[in-house]
């Protein structure tokens, strides 16, 4: 019951270890949504402005000169949600009809199932048809892919807290669990050097079409969040660890003098001599 739950919070370990990891995910987000919020409050707000004005000035300009005629698929966009694959790649196919002609390089079509997870970003002719047809530029919408991803590691890692909780809260053997914060510690690793060296783009181009800055991306947040579960699971491996090194060397001490004590009474009942009557 809940009840019975909250008596384990009465232990500074559990206690410790639900708090630190509130705060392991807390702390990103926090950290995340101020800097971008910083960046377009300062620069980006005026940016989108520009860029709507822009489109609406282009829109009143194709009604007026016709869109009929140029060869366009503009009458065929339609804004897919992430998980319509089909649709995804109907777009995907009208955006490089629309790019055909452009540049004598020759196009390479991009598998349909990366189109899929990797959303409107996936290739530089989506992208431009979305931004053509919507005036909203693809970077600024991000990856409902990402944010799914994102959204599945904040589970898993209520899932560890909930374990560890447990696990510490009914005194069970730590063996295994220090081998899986272990596992979790390098896995964070992992992640966060992946999310900052693919996910996260570093390119100037991208951070002048983006109204919230570098720190805008998805992808920083997703380095932010490991950085701190690796931070966390690091941490109490390295404190449940000592822990557990100074309780068995406290059972073992005790063992040992009661070991002791024991030899030493029978020892003394051995030696002691019945009274002569």
């Amino acid at each position: 019951s809940l009840k019975a739950s909250l008596v384990y919070f009465k232990d500074p370990w559990v206690l410790g270890w639900v708090v630190s990891g509130a705060v392991a995910i807390i702390i990103p987000i926090i950290s995340w949504t101020s800097q971008r919020g910083y960046y377009y409050n300062m620069y980006g707000y005026l940016q989108k402005l520009e860029d709507e004005e822009r489109y609406y000035e282009e829109q009143q300009k194709d009604q007026e000169e016709g869109d009929g005629g140029d060869g366009n698929y503009y009458n065929y966009y339609k804004d897919c949600s992430w998980i319509n694959y089909a649709c995804r790649k109907q777009q995907y196919k009208y955006a490089m009809m629309d790019g055909s002609g452009d540049g004598d390089r020759p196009q390479q079509n991009i598998p349909y199932w990366f189109i899929w997870l990797a959303g409107d970003d996936s290739s530089e002719e989506l992208r431009r048809w979305k931004e053509e047809n919507t005036g909203m530029r693809a970077s600024q919408q991000g990856s409902p892919g990402m944010n799914l991803a994102y959204a599945l590691t904040l589970v898993m890692f209520a899932s560890i807290i909930a374990y560890g909780a447990i696990t510490i809260a009914q005194k069970q053997n730590k063996s295994n669990f220090l081998i899986f914060l272990g596992l979790t510690t390098l896995f964070a690793f992992m992640n966060m050097v992946i999310s900052a060296t693919s996910v996260t783009s570093g390119d100037d181009k991208d951070m002048e079409e983006s109204y919230y800055g570098w720190y805008g991306q998805t992808g920083v947040l997703m380095t932010y969040t490991y950085l701190w579960i690796m931070l966390f699971s690091g941490s109490f491996l390295i404190a449940l660890g000592i822990k557990s090194y100074l309780e068995k060397k406290t059972e073992s001490n005790d063992d040992t003098e009661g070991a002791e004590k024991g030899d030493y009474e029978d020892a003394g009942k051995g030696d002691y001599a019945a009274p002569v009557v």
